[in-house]
């Protein structure tokens, strides 16, 4: 999987939707932005991450994400030690990822928080690799996922909006794209991975829902 990108700038205003205030969002990003050198998620990469936790058919306990927020590993408990903000940010993260599981079931959806400016001119790269590394927790039951969406699109003649995730973070073909996208382009893009973030939750709905009634989270 490629590296988050570096670029942290703040996010656009006509694309971030969330139920946070900016001031909050402006300081959890300034928590993770501190801890980058250990390969902390930005902000969009972190949006990315929760969506799909939140879309996913298991459920994962903080105690197995929380790590990977800050760099580490899946379940790296001591990760945390060296967050002196620890109560501040793990309540912020908390409040973040009520803010995109609300939106999920709002009239207008969840829509992605996303960067401006970013380096390589992939407008979304941070968001879909984080998306990515939250697919990391349910490997064979995302596989499954892409693959029925694949086959379905294909039969229908349409593309299949779970591959936009992959195709945006570099995850498809590294050398993509060969040229700069337009905003329209770029705009499509963004739309369809969070439609595909939509898809996700929806098909894995009745399996996390079984999840979270055998109280298999921490």
């Amino acid at each position: 999987m490629p590296p988050v990108p570096p670029n942290r700038q703040n996010p656009m205003n006509d694309t971030v939707t969330t139920g946070l205030p900016q001031e909050k969002l402006d300081r959890l990003s300034a928590i993770l932005d501190q801890y980058s050198e250990q390969d902390s998620l930005s902000l969009e990469a972190l949006d990315g991450f929760f969506s799909a936790l939140i879309a996913s058919p298991i459920v994962v306990p903080p105690s197995d994400y929380l790590p990977v927020v800050f760099g580490g590993g899946i379940g790296e408990s001591d990760v945390l030690d060296e967050v002196t903000e620890r109560d501040e940010a793990i309540e912020l993260l908390a409040q973040q990822w009520h803010a995109i599981a609300t939106a999920v079931d709002s009239e207008d959806g969840p829509s992605p928080v996303i960067f401006e400016g970013a380096d390589d001119g992939v407008l979304g790269r941070e968001w879909a690799i984080g998306f990515l590394m939250g697919m990391d927790f349910a490997p064979e039951r995302w596989d499954e996922l892409f693959n029925a969406e694949e086959a379905d699109a294909e039969r229908e003649g349409e593309d299949a909006l779970l591959q936009s995730i992959p195709l945006v973070a570099g995850a498809t073909d590294p050398d993509w794209p060969t040229a700069p996208l337009d905003e329209e382009e770029a705009d499509d893009l963004v739309a369809n991975m969070a439609a595909a973030f939509m898809l996700a939750f929806d098909s894995f709905r009745e399996e996390r829902d079984a999840a979270h009634a055998g109280g298999n989270a921490t």
